[in-house]
């Protein structure tokens, strides 16, 4: 996949990104043992680490493995793992993406003769305002972020078989 961007795209996947089921697909395949350990060790039925696959695809490669295990409940109630089972997403050294920020509410029509706005950090807005309440002083707390994705052609997707 690494030489095939490159030939097409010109650049480097550098990045590889899995979960922990397509990792250890990865790691327990017996190319992978007989290049990590050796033929003559991988016979001798040496088992081999994930630390020292990682550090063998760096070092031959120049590729940083990243397992990523986070899950999410669908909308049918389902736990799944944000990256599918077999499926590798890799990516270069560029950049995917920026942050934007827009004009919040309270910007753009927060009267300041009956409240004071406030923009902190990056652009979230602080309007508070009090009327005649009991509780008389509110805080309305925004922000509008958007992110781009400029790098898009920099990230490549792999599905991988589960069988060796």
């Amino acid at each position: 996949m690494q030489e095939d961007y490159e030939e097409n795209y010109g650049g480097k996947l550098t990045t590889f990104c899995m979960n922990q089921k397509t990792w250890k697909l990865l790691v327990n395949a017996e190319d992978t043992k007989k290049q990590v350990a050796g033929v003559l060790a991988y016979n001798a039925g040496m088992i081999v680490k994930d630390s020292a696959v990682k550090e063998y695809l760096l070092a031959n490669y120049g590729i940083t493995v990243l397992v990523y295990n986070k899950k999410f409940v669908d909308e049918s109630g389902n736990t799944k793992t944000f990256i599918p089972d077999y499926v590798v997403t890799a990516k270069t050294d560029g950049l995917l993406g920026n942050v934007w920020y827009g004009t919040t509410p309270e910007e753009r029509s927060g009267n300041k003769a009956t409240g004071e706005l406030s923009i902190v950090n990056t652009g979230v807005s602080v309007y508070t305002y009090a009327t005649n309440h009991p509780v008389n002083t509110h805080c309305v707390v925004s922000e509008i972020v958007l992110p781009s994705y400029e790098g898009m052609d920099n990230v490549a997707i792999l599905n991988v078989s589960a069988s060796e």
